[in-house]
């Protein structure tokens, strides 16, 4: 006696968007996922062009005729620049929290306005724009949480607002580029001197100094990380039509995408005797 096993694989399903306002969804996105970046900053770039035009996409970029190709240029452009303009206060800011003086302060601020290589920067559609200006703000919220660990006011509101920006900072700077992991090595070495002069000091008991711990265990890891996942997850939810990129991905994965062109398929064998004889 002979039966069938019938195997089907997963059935084409369209994912709710929770951006469906955003228009005409690009294909070329899907590229970014077996890559070593899930750019938050090639997310906000799209939905700026998406606003602006109705038939944008990320692949007209690398045209040289903005103009033919109907390419949102000048707000693509304009979002960079005020980044790269905000890192001037955020620069001054820092330095004063720092506790330098206040013409230090300005001098370095002074130095961000007028450097070349961030002008120029500033001014073209590159994700390095997005990633000196999470590093920045990032780098802010870590020093005023450090001066405030110092000037013991541990636990306190001020403290745990500045610490989980600080971990939100290390997300965002993360998945701009993978470039960002170097910002997260600063803040782990301070991370670990802080720890370090914790344990030793002898009015700090191990139970404080766990719960230390695991507050930063918390901000600095959990948080990132969970950040991070979140913008793969914003990518599985816009990202739903097949692309380019589509083939680097599993045979599953490729199933659930639309325009995919294929149906679903079933698989027949016959189980015989000796098939459960080997079983």
């Amino acid at each position: 006696m002979k039966s069938t096993l019938v195997v089907s694989l997963p059935s084409t399903s369209s994912r709710n968007s929770l951006w469906t306002y955003i228009p005409h969804l690009p294909r070329c996105l899907l590229r970014s996922l077996p890559s070593s970046e899930v750019s938050t900053a090639t997310l906000i770039l799209r939905i700026l062009g998406s606003r602006s035009a109705k038939s944008f996409s990320l692949d007209k970029l690398t045209s040289r005729d903005y103009t033919a190709n109907h390419v949102p240029y000048v707000i693509m452009r304009s979002f960079p620049a005020i980044l790269g303009l905000a890192l001037i206060p955020i620069s001054f800011l820092t330095l004063i929290a720092l506790r330098l003086s206040l013409a230090t302060a300005i001098l370095g601020a002074l130095l961000i306005t007028f450097e070349n290589a961030l002008i120029a920067q500033s001014r073209l559609i590159l994700l390095d724009s997005f990633l000196l200006f999470f590093t920045g703000l990032t780098m802010y919220f870590w020093v005023k949480f450090a001066n405030l660990d110092s000037d013991g006011a541990a636990f306190t509101r001020k403290w745990w607002i500045n610490l989980t920006l600080t971990g939100l900072g290390l997300g965002a700077v993360v998945s701009c580029k993978w470039v960002g992991l170097f910002t997260i090595a600063a803040v782990g070495m301070g991370t670990l001197r802080q720890l370090w002069l914790l344990l030793g000091n002898l009015k700090v008991t191990p139970k404080m100094w766990i719960k230390h711990f695991a507050a930063r265990g918390l901000c600095l890891i959990v948080v990132p990380g969970v950040f991070y996942m979140f913008m793969f997850q914003i990518h599985f939810w816009i990202l739903t039509r097949s692309g380019d990129g589509d083939g680097f991905m599993s045979s599953e994965f490729q199933h659930t995408l639309d325009g995919h062109g294929m149906a679903d398929t079933y698989a027949g064998k016959l189980i015989g005797p000796h098939h459960l004889e080997r079983a």
